[in-house]
């Protein structure tokens, strides 16, 4: 009896060790899933706030991006005009230009006609100059051939 009662007493703590084997394994057990679920929380929040970060970056970018292509925009839109303006400066500069050297030219022109009548005055002049010349020694010659006659 006594070693049996020592094998049902052997049992009795084989079958407590194992409750309690049990009881720290589901303990454990319990532990790990709130361990997982605390890690998957974590890991969830985590995620969350990487992806608010993300989407303000993005949001920033985006911003910047927007604030570059409107200046860009308004670059370019400068670069038209002031290339349009240059285009007509030059049309005007080109205008001016044919203006001028057509006034030069028409000068030009009106100066050689003066030129060409000053010659043929002059020619004229001393013509006429030659002539009176010669008609008052004609007068000097007929008022000397009266006297004498």
């Amino acid at each position: 009896k006594g070693a049996g009662g020592e094998r049902g007493h052997g049992a009795d703590k084989d079958a407590l060790d194992a409750q309690q084997l049990q009881r720290e394994i589901d303990r454990i057990n319990l532990e790990h899933q709130k361990a997982k679920s605390d890690a998957e929380k974590l890991r969830k929040q985590e995620l969350a706030a990487a992806k608010k970060s993300l989407t303000k970056e993005t949001s920033a970018v985006r911003k910047t991006v927007k604030k570059q292509e409107q200046k860009i925009t308004k670059m370019r839109q400068n670069l038209t005009k002031m290339q349009r303006l240059e285009e007509q400066n030059v049309q005007k500069r080109e205008q001016m230009n044919a203006m001028i050297a057509d006034k030069l030219q028409k000068s030009e022109q009106r100066r050689t006609e003066i030129r060409s009548e000053l010659e043929e005055s002059v020619g004229d002049v001393s013509l006429i100059n030659a002539r009176l010349m010669y008609l008052e020694e004609l007068e000097a010659m007929l008022g000397q051939a009266m006297a004498v006659a």
